[in-house]
């Protein structure tokens, strides 16, 4: 059974995160006027994780309006990215909103840079964007995987999509 959320809201001092487990069935969550910077649990300073516990459903972010996520730095052993898709994992993005997204170090959408100390999370699963406008920004990679990591699908199908890089995919 699908389940179906509506974020919203500000808060830029990482305090608040969202950490999508979707065993029960698929995850629908549409971002309407949602702006976070910050950390989500003890190992991920993401502002939306996809979990890779187990066997998972796929998620689908639908941008209902002007969003923005931003990643924290830790400059001892992680980098963060901005929307986490760990490996075996399905994202799609879609709708009409606006999207700006930025990874310090990891993907603005796809992979971290964990250091070596959790090389599952260097790579990633797949994305698909069908619509929306999105502005990802990656120190290391825009969208998809890290360094040393694979990446599954990345396709995109539709909406406007300005991807920045340093370095990377």
């Amino acid at each position: 059974m699908a389940s179906s959320y509506t974020v919203t809201g500000t808060n830029t001092e990482g305090k608040v995160a969202i950490y999508l487990r979707a065993v029960d069935g698929p995850v629908n969550l549409t971002l309407k006027d949602l702006h976070l910077s910050g950390y989500t649990r003890d190992n991920y300073y993401s502002p939306i994780v996809l979990s890779d516990i187990w066997n998972q459903q796929p998620v689908t972010i639908t941008l209902a309006s002007s969003n923005s996520l931003v990643s924290c730095h830790d400059s001892y052993s992680f980098h963060y990215a901005g929307i986490l898709v760990p490996k075996n994992r399905k994202l799609t993005i879609n709708g009409d909103g606006y999207l700006y997204v930025k990874g310090n170090s990891g993907a603005a959408i796809g992979g971290l840079d964990d250091g070596g100390s959790y090389p599952h999370n260097e790579s990633c699963g797949e994305i698909y964007i069908e619509g929306g406008i999105i502005d990802a920004r990656g120190s290391s990679s825009a969208i998809g995987c890290c360094y040393s990591g694979s990446c599954g699908k990345v396709k995109i199908s539709g909406g406007t999509v300005f991807a920045h890089a340093g370095y990377g995919q």
